[in-house]
């Protein structure tokens, strides 16, 4: 009679669904070996085949999201009334266990939640973690046609590649889904039925059939922003989701790192910006946030650079949100003469500018304006030029129709003046880097072979050609640069293929370079930069 109940009593019907974007991939059958202990005591074994899962496949082009939010929908299901010419008493202590993979944790301050279901008995349903084990439990007892609750998770990718919520469970006696059954006999006493099932492995292999999967690509964002004005230079790093910040001046000392405070709904920090605002007395940053209140919002933070220490961690007025500026890459960000200009990559892959002055959002160009001609799945880059009329600022971008091209584009961006995309004669995989300091610009790209290379130009002149910053260092992600001393002192930040990071500094116009220096020891030590 039990082989008659299982089939009918589990056929769970999962509907996985996860945040934009989702590539939905085709049904998958999940078939679970099942071990029952019948009351005579004798030990049988089942197969129970009908369980469909529509399985969910998530990427992102870059690391800032590294996270996977599966979303678990039971469809109601109805349990017979009998079970051959015994009554179905209930099914009670329904419990389903599922599994993350070794490079993926828990996300501590976002909890599995579960939300809906009907039917289900006298007592809650609960949901639980302990080392990456979610375990759902069903009291009961469940009769006729119930529902099982929602179940949201939120999982974190800790390092690249694909990652998956899997049916846990390798046997009889360590299964992934447990309950048991209880018939009333002809004599009116229940009888309790325990079922132990496990996953089967996917037919042709031995793998556990996936829930849930995301691919994380490794970050192609600098974990390093540079800011630059006048001779000053101010960097922020990320480190454990933290941001730290430290500045120097030239022929001046570097501060050691301070950290920025953060609100924890923040959550996980993502790609940076910062630009020094004036004369370099103040400073913008701007980051992208996958958090339970910014999900993928820009968040600015400003303040004076001589208060660090300000409210626990640098930053004396907080983190500030910007409505309607989703992003998965990194920003961008410039300010010259009181004249600034925000940037990003908005999800359909356009350019969007914002530009204010005088410190107020609000007192230039309130609009988030898209720069069409141009598609990209890589954070912009800005330079920002003071003119007699006001500003020049040039953009830069990766083109994702012109097989990575790196465009720039210049104008006014307070009258919204464009005079259109332009090739820079080079190819990246990345996004690209660009400073300016008076009348003179220089932009930093990665080569598709990881050569990290330099171009620089004066205001109405050409530029002098792609050149490589001498040494071994190769690299996969966008570089960091500042620009000082009237456009003779450049530093470019990079982290290498290991993880490392360094910090290179030179004089564009001659080609000197001082070398690759671990940029952590040059903090640590009271690094004097000099003019080469």
């Amino acid at each position: 009679m039990i082989r008659y109940l299982i089939p009918r009593a589990s056929a769970l019907v999962l509907l996985l669904g996860a945040a934009a974007p989702i590539v939905r991939g085709a049904a998958v059958e999940v078939g679970w070996d099942c071990h029952a202990t019948l009351p005579s005591g004798e030990a049988t074994q089942l197969s129970l085949e009908n369980m469909h899962v529509v399985d969910s496949d998530v990427q992102y082009s870059t690391g800032v999201r590294e996270y996977s939010r599966p979303k678990l929908v039971f469809q109601p299901q109805t349990l017979p009334n009998q079970i051959g010419d015994q009554v179905l008493a209930g099914v009670s202590n329904l419990t389903l266990r599922l599994s993350i993979s070794a490079n993926a944790k828990v996300v501590d301050w976002l909890p599995p939640r579960l939300s809906g279901g009907s039917n289900l008995g006298d007592s809650n349903a609960t949901i639980s973690n302990a080392d990456g084990l979610f375990t759902l439990v069903v009291p009961g007892p469940i009769l006729g046609t119930f529902t099982l609750p929602t179940l949201a998770l939120t999982i974190q990718v800790t390092s690249p590649g694909q990652s998956s919520l899997l049916l846990a469970g390798v046997s009889a006696t360590d299964p992934g889904l447990q309950f048991i059954v209880s018939v009333r006999t002809a004599s009116g006493a229940d009888q309790n039925i325990p079922v132990s099932c496990f996953a089967k492995p996917v037919a042709g292999s031995n793998s556990i059939p996936a829930l849930a999967t995301t691919i994380v690509n490794a970050r192609d964002f600098s974990p390093l922003a540079l800011g630059s004005a006048g001779n000053r230079t101010v960097a922020v790093t990320i480190a454990n989701d933290v941001h730290y910040l430290t500045q120097w001046d030239l022929n001046g000392n570097t501060t050691g790192w301070n950290r920025i405070i953060r609100p924890i709904s923040f959550g996980n920090s993502g790609p940076t910006s910062v630009a020094l605002r004036s004369g370099g007395a103040n400073v913008y940053i701007f980051s992208c946030w996958d958090g339970t209140t910014v999900d993928g919002q820009l968040t600015a933070m400003t303040g004076p650079l001589d208060q660090p220490s300000e409210l626990g961690g640098f930053g004396r007025y907080g983190w500030r949100t910007f409505q309607f500026t989703h992003t998965t890459t990194a920003p961008a960000v410039g300010d010259i003469a009181n004249h600034t200009m925000l940037l990003f990559t908005d999800v359909s892959g356009h350019v969007v500018c914002f530009s204010w002055r005088g410190g107020n959002e609000a007192g230039w160009n309130p609009q988030f304006v898209q720069m069409p001609g141009l598609r990209t799945t890589k954070g912009p880059a800005v330079a920002m030029v003071e003119v007699a009329d006001g500003v020049r600022s040039f953009v830069l971008a990766r083109d994702e129709d012109k097989g990575g091209e790196i465009m720039v584009n210049q104008g006014d961006p307070g009258a919204e003046s464009w005079d259109g995309w332009k090739s820079m004669g080079i190819v990246s995989n990345v996004g690209p880097a660009a400073s300016a300091s008076g009348d003179r610009l220089i932009a930093a790209v990665v080569a598709v072979d990881g050569r990290v290379m330099y171009n620089w130009w004066d205001l109405g002149e050409s530029s002098h050609g792609w050149k490589e910053i001498p040494g071994s260092l190769r690299t996969n992600v966008t570089v960091g640069v500042g620009f000082v001393g009237n456009g003779r002192c450049a530093f470019i930040v990079a982290r290498d293929q290991n993880g490392d990071d360094w910090i290179n500094q030179g004089d564009p116009t001659t080609g000197k370079w001082v070398g690759w220096l671990l940029f952590e020891d040059t903090v640590n030590q009271g690094w004097k930069p000099r003019m080469v």
